[in-house]
């Protein structure tokens, strides 16, 4: 093992790199890979149109089935780098490397 990978630090950023290439490589293969990633998409884009309401809606419609806090983050990423299919699952990913990173934390 390199001698920057020894120790927590290094391990941490080995899982973070190998934990985003996982999550947010899969956009390499071009568009959204399936009805929910292009649901949510769709919810995220609303929200940001509309300034970051405190509900979500889908088709112009309320929808109460999700909490605000992914949308917020996919509008954020929205507003700092533009609509995208990359954008809409950046947020998705960042969580899913900081759950990877607190379980390894937690386990450690």
């Amino acid at each position: 093992m390199p001698a920057a990978l020894r120790g927590p630090g290094g391990i941490a950023l080995l899982l973070a790199a190998l934990a985003l290439a996982t999550f947010l490589g899969r956009q390499t293969q071009g568009g959204l890979r399936s009805f929910d990633d292009a649901y949510y998409a769709q919810k995220a884009v609303e929200q940001f149109a509309a300034g970051g309401s405190w509900v979500s809606t889908h088709g112009g419609h309320p929808r109460y089935d999700n909490p605000p806090l992914h949308f917020w983050a996919t509008a954020l990423a929205y507003r700092a780098f533009g609509v995208s299919r990359f954008t809409a699952v950046l947020a998705t990913g960042l969580f899913a490397t900081g759950t990877v990173l607190l379980t390894w934390a937690l386990g450690r």
